[in-house]
Parts: C-alpha cells; sequence; structure tokens
C-alpha cells in the first residue's frame, strides 16, 4: 500500500517538476517577446554596460560611489560640482595606482556613456508608465535576474513565488495576468524616441525617483539572496 504523505509529497512536486523552461515557453500561450519581456531585457543590458563601466572606474581607483554620484550630478547639471569631484577623484586615483589610474579624460569618457545610460534606462521606465505597466515588478524582475546570471533569475523568481504562495496571497490569477500583458506590439502605445536633454524639473524628479528605487530594490534583495 502506498504511503499517503509520499503519495502527496509527490503529487505537489509534479508541478514544480514540469515547471521547467520548455514548459513554460510552451504551455501557457505567451509570446517569447512581447512589451514586459523586452522592456526587461532592454533594462538590463542597459544596467549591464552601467555595471561594466563602474567596475573599470573602480579597477582604476574611481570607488563605486564616486562614480554613481559623478553620473547623477551629470544628469542633473551639476557641471560645477562634479568639476570638483571629478579632479579630486583624478588625483586620488593617480595617487593610488600611479599612471594605471583612471585620468580625467578616461572619467569623462566614461560619465558620459553612463548618462546616457541613465536617460536611456529613464526613457524605457516612462514608455512603460505610458502603456500601464507597473515600473516597480519590471525594477524586481531585472534586479532578481541581474542577481542571479546562472539561470537568468529563474530559480529566484521561482522561490519567490513560493514563498508568495506560502504566506496565502491570492496569486492564483498570475498566469491570467501574465497573458493580459503580452499583447502584440502593435496593440500598445508606440514605442517614442528618447529626447536628448531631460526636459524640465518633473523629468528630473522622475528620474531621481527611478534611481532611488532601484538602489533600495538591490538593496532587499541583496539582503534576501545572501
Amino acid at each position: 500500500m502506498a504511503d499517503p504523505e509520499r503519495v502527496r509529497t509527490d503529487a505537489l512536486a509534479a508541478p514544480v517538476a514540469a515547471n521547467d523552461e520548455t514548459a513554460v515557453a510552451s504551455g501557457p500561450d505567451i509570446p517569447d517577446r512581447n512589451v514586459v519581456s523586452t522592456a526587461v531585457r532592454t533594462i538590463t543590458e542597459l544596467m549591464d554596460e552601467m555595471e561594466e563601466l563602474r567596475a573599470g572606474l573602480v579597477a582604476g581607483g574611481i570607488p563605486f560611489q564616486t562614480s554613481a554620484v559623478l553620473t547623477e550630478m551629470s544628469v542633473h547639471g551639476k557641471l560645477e560640482a562634479r568639476e570638483l569631484l571629478i579632479e579630486s577623484s583624478v588625483g586620488a586615483a593617480f595617487e593610488a595606482y600611479g599612471q594605471d589610474g583612471v585620468d580625467r579624460m578616461r572619467l569623462i569618457a566614461s560619465l558620459e556613456r553612463m548618462t546616457e545610460l541613465e536617460r536611456d534606462i529613464a526613457h524605457e521606465r516612462r514608455l512603460l508608465r505610458g502603456q500601464e505597466i507597473d515600473v516597480h515588478s519590471v525594477n524586481l524582475l531585472v534586479q532578481l535576474i541581474r542577481h542571479n546570471p546562472g539561470d537568468g533569475g529563474a530559480h529566484a523568481a521561482r522561490e519567490f513565488a513560493s514563498y508568495a504562495i506560502a504566506c496565502g496571497l491570492p496569486i492564483g490569477d498570475a498566469l491570467a495576468r501574465a497573458k493580459t500583458l503580452t499583447v502584440d506590439d502593435a496593440s500598445v502605445l508606440p514605442r517614442i524616441a528618447r529626447p536628448e536633454r531631460s526636459g524640465g524639473a518633473a523629468s528630473a524628479s522622475r528620474l531621481l525617483v527611478d534611481v532611488a528605487w532601484g538602489a533600495l530594490v538591490g538593496t532587499v534583495l541583496l539582503l534576501l539572496l545572501v
């Protein structure tokens, strides 16, 4: 006679085992490319390039937090304060690394690219809001993916969902909700070109909120995943 507890355990485990990449791709009739997945991939790529640039600066004596502050100054046009910080940072890098330290030309070139990346990320988020996509959810998913490059965040996302279920949260309609988010690109608002420069105090304020939210989400996830 079969052990009832074993049968129950196997029955619960079966859906989890079946929830592999093939099952997810073919089962729910959700296209691989849709407004959410495209945004997540785009923002992930932009953030990865940003991190690579910052890592290069760190290797040359410019601390991560310093490059982040310099980028924020660039985004918000605080050029006088930025200039002072550039001078002190380059000087400190030279003292610590000599000729291998980051020089002024390299630092400014990196800052210009990181500023473009920050604006591109903010632009992607504005597009999502225009299409009534929850930006906070996209940010969370991007962080899960970036902190788990081995499987693209799949395990971390499953763990998160399992804890939500264990807490009794009513998320049984998640698949139906996902289908409503994966409509054809032609049926959503068109993707508009990113403006060359941020336009006004409202845009600057929104960008600051995005940056702060991204930092908060990253900190929380690091605490959860350690």
